[in-house]
């Protein structure tokens, strides 16, 4: 509003009541108005009093906050009230639903966050995050499991969603958009209270080197699976999680995800992970070597990543296959195959096994920073299990990664490829 607008429509009170104002369009006499200073700029704002007297001593007290506010000892009374929930999952969406570096995400996975955002605001839309409390963890579980099918706890559901929850909070305190994330930390999991028992990983991983290759050689049987072949085989033999492989892309830039210098292939460590690489011992080597084959073989170079999709062949916009895919088949074929079910995590299980059949000085420690965990032996324990008894007898038979004959032997590539171009593709990574 003008000057000259507000001249000729707002009236002061007079008298000593310096400050009030009355619309002179208004049919109500008894409604006042004052001129703070918000953001340095004159405003008019409706005090909400009823009379004089009460807007004159409601001005004195607003007056008294903001000038509090501008030392830092009260709360603005003109600020902006903090983003709803369903302000800030809403502007989470818009920015592409980023990962805690900041990726965006897509396809598959983009689309179970988004289920999973519109299961949370359903709930929570409407609340204040400054408001969130404990308890309310409780109600939403309460709540989601009205809609679950009868004798599906769905403990693991809903702290997956809540963990969502707090990655939006997270993000919205990085975006300055909110203070603090009230869900930061630890919190209780739902996961196990129904009592049954939550199950190391181990018991999901292949038990042996046989079985690892048997899924490996159902995956390569079919052209549209080729890739995952290769995913599952990465994530066994260096234990990496799975975005930890998909981030490999075939470089000569030293230190980057996927460069291989010397015994070590690099890598872009998850969840803030130590070690920035994966030493390079004889059966991960013939797997590289085998991997660079294939991608020469099926005139892949164009896609730099070590687990190309091969869904949408794009020379302008190359991508790996979709982080959901590897545990979606595994899913479909392991218990088809072996009779028991295999997961992605347990894959990482697999190489934590293996390494400790082999009796690795420093044990568990050693183990932990090979794949990356900086939470140490106390970690491996709690995920993997115990050491298995027979693993302290230094006698005992160790593990393989690969039996004599690897799943890539039903590839069709031919040897030439392998013996000649493969050592290449290992030694300038492509």
């Amino acid at each position: 509003m003008s000057k000259k607008a507000h001249k000729s429509r707002f009236k002061a009170v007079g008298g000593k009541y310096k400050g009030i104002y009355q619309d002179t369009k208004s049919k109500q006499a008894d409604v006042y108005y004052h001129r703070p200073i918000i953001d340095g700029k004159p405003t008019i704002r409706k005090l909400d009093a009823f009379g004089l007297i009460a807007a004159w001593d409601l001005k004195r007290i607003l007056d008294t906050k903001q000038t509090f506010a501008e030392h830092g000892a009260a709360k603005d009374p003109y600020a902006e009230p903090p983003p709803t929930v369903a302000v800030l999952i809403a502007a989470y969406k818009a920015a592409g639903c980023p990962r805690k570096k900041g990726r965006v995400r897509t396809g598959k996975a983009l689309d179970q966050v988004n289920y999973q955002l519109a299961k949370l605001e359903a709930f929570w839309g409407n609340r204040m995050p400054n408001q969130i409390k404990p308890v309310h963890c409780d109600e939403y579980f309460d709540h989601r499991r009205e809609d679950m099918r009868e004798g599906f706890h769905g403990g693991r559901c809903v702290d997956m969603e809540i963990g969502v929850l707090s990655a939006v909070l997270s993000w919205a305190v990085k975006k300055n958009k909110l203070d603090a994330n009230p869900l930061a930390g630890e919190r209780d999991k739902f996961r196990g209270q129904d009592g049954a028992e939550v199950k190391h990983c181990r018991d999901r991983m292949p038990k042996s080197a046989e079985d690892l290759h048997k899924l490996a050689r159902a995956l390569f049987s079919n052209p549209k699976s080729e890739a995952l072949g290769w995913q599952l085989l990465l994530e066994a033999y260096t234990g990496c999680r799975t975005i930890e492989v998909l981030r490999l892309q075939w470089t000569k830039v030293e230190r980057q995800a996927g460069h291989i210098s010397s015994r070590h292939l690099w890598l872009d460590r998850a969840k803030k992970g130590v070690k920035p690489w994966a030493e390079i011992h004889p059966d991960l080597e013939a797997l590289l070597q085998a991997l660079g084959a294939w991608r020469i073989w099926r005139k892949l170079q164009y896609n730099p990543f070590f687990v190309p999709s091969l869904r949408k062949p794009d020379a302008q916009n190359p991508a790996a296959v979709e982080e959901q895919s590897l545990a979606h088949a595994l899913k479909r074929i392991s218990v088809a195959l072996l009779g028991y079910q295999v997961t992605s995590h347990g894959l990482r299980a697999f190489y934590v096994t293996v390494r400790r059949s082999q009796h690795v000085p420093g044990g568990d420690l050693q183990i932990a920073a090979e794949i990356g965990d900086k939470t140490g032996a106390t970690m491996v324990e709690n995920t993997y299990g115990a050491m298995p008894d027979n693993y302290y007898d230094e006698n005992a038979p160790s593990m393989k990664w690969a039996p004599e004959q690897p799943a890539w032997m039903v590839l069709a590539m031919p040897q030439n490829v392998i013996d000649i171009r493969a050592a290449h593709v290992v030694s300038s990574a492509g």
